[in-house]
């Protein structure tokens, strides 16, 4: 948990400390498309992504790294499809803030007991910061998500709430 707020700190630190050096001049994403790698709570992304002023849609291959402790999760790891939507407000020079909704579909599998987990998925609301650069097509990218909402189908069906336990940080390079 204290790297999680260590790594907050210092990309905030980094958008306040380049936001200075941004130009006056109010910055207009057009509407580009690109790709983007994130690093997330518990694993790595890489996709697709659709920036412009006001609207962002992410969909995105999330795969865990992180190694199973339950005994019944699938043989291949957590792999599957993260889907984010969202509205984005220019919040200053190169800046802005996003958010909207977030959802996660595994591609499937068996986990070690045989189980399906074709049924399982992971919703909820995520909250953004982005900082383009000047003369550049790079966008950093921070995201959490406050709360989602787990359906986990395994052996055992759970129904089940998480409370920050989803967000990542990445790069994305927008195509001109």
């Amino acid at each position: 948990m204290n790297f999680k707020i260590d790594l907050l700190v210092l990309i905030m630190v980094t958008f306040q400390i380049t936001s200075v050096f941004a130009s006056e001049s109010e910055y207009v994403e057009k509407g580009r498309f690109g790709l983007m790698s994130s690093i997330t709570d518990d694993g790595v992304q890489f996709g697709p992504i659709y920036e412009s002023d006001f609207l962002e849609a992410i969909a995105a291959i999330d795969s865990s790294t992180s190694k199973p402790t339950d005994g019944v999760s699938p043989k291949f790891g957590d792999t599957g499809i993260k889907l984010r939507l969202g509205l984005r407000n220019n919040i200053g020079s190169f800046n802005y803030i996003s958010y909207g909704i977030a959802a996660y579909k595994p591609f499937g599998g068996t986990t070690s007991d045989g189980s399906s987990t074709n049924g399982t998925y992971k919703v909820g609301p995520y909250v953004g910061l982005q900082r383009h650069f000047s003369g550049t097509n790079l966008m950093l990218n921070i995201y959490i998500q406050p709360f989602h909402y787990e359906h986990d189908v395994q052996a055992i069906t759970t129904n089940t709430w998480h409370i920050f336990q989803g967000g990542g940080f990445g790069v994305a390079y927008l195509f001109n």
